[in-house]
């Protein structure tokens, strides 16, 4: 891995770090919180991602499947689960690692939720910073990023999901596409 990628890698581990310091420590572990029902009046206004309890984001992807990408993970770890900088907007993220000789390679998966239309606004990825030929199909839209060799970036819309999910890693380029069908599970499951 090169030092811009080893750079970013630790830019976005202590980001994390300091995010869930932020956020009063460690996420909650919700795997045995029954789901909050949604009053039927605000259904309309929901996402199957509204409540924490119904987003699990790291096991949104089997092992093997994040192996397709990222051989030898370590099982992936949630580093946020549920409300956001922005007021209303919950965001989860799951980072798997994995240590290659001296290199440590980093798959990011990150949902973004608004339960609104007017919400969603402020997360909406318009595809402005992408070329034309950067899109890809993945779940309402989606673009990637493969200008460099070793980080490829997808970025998707499902409903009022935002789906982010980054592989830094020697080599990257060679599992694009690997890392795009992820992104499609991921966005099959919103």
């Amino acid at each position: 891995m090169n030092n811009c990628a080893r750079s970013t890698l630790l830019f976005i581990l202590c980001g994390s770090v300091l995010l869930l310091a932020a956020c009063g420590g460690e996420a909650p572990d919700q795997s045995n919180t029954p789901a909050t029902p949604v009053p039927a009046d605000r259904q309309a206004e929901t996402t199957v991602a509204a409540a924490p309890e119904r987003l699990d984001i790291c096991h949104l992807l089997t092992p093997e499947q994040v192996a397709s990408v990222l051989p030898d993970h370590d099982g992936g770890s949630v580093t946020q689960a549920g409300s956001s900088l922005l007021a209303g907007i919950d965001t989860w993220q799951c980072s798997y690692t994995a240590q290659h000789d001296e290199d440590v390679d980093l798959l990011t998966g990150i949902v973004t939720v608004a339960p609104n239309d007017e919400l969603f606004k402020q997360i909406e990825p318009t595809g402005f910073a992408y070329d034309e030929d950067q899109q890809v199909s993945v779940g309402d839209r989606g673009w990637i990023d493969d200008g460099e060799e070793d980080d490829l970036h997808v970025q998707a819309v499902k409903g009022r999901a935002v789906i982010d999910l980054e592989l830094l890693a020697t080599g990257a380029q060679t599992r694009r596409d690997a890392l795009l069908q992820l992104a499609r599970e991921i966005a099959s499951q919103l």
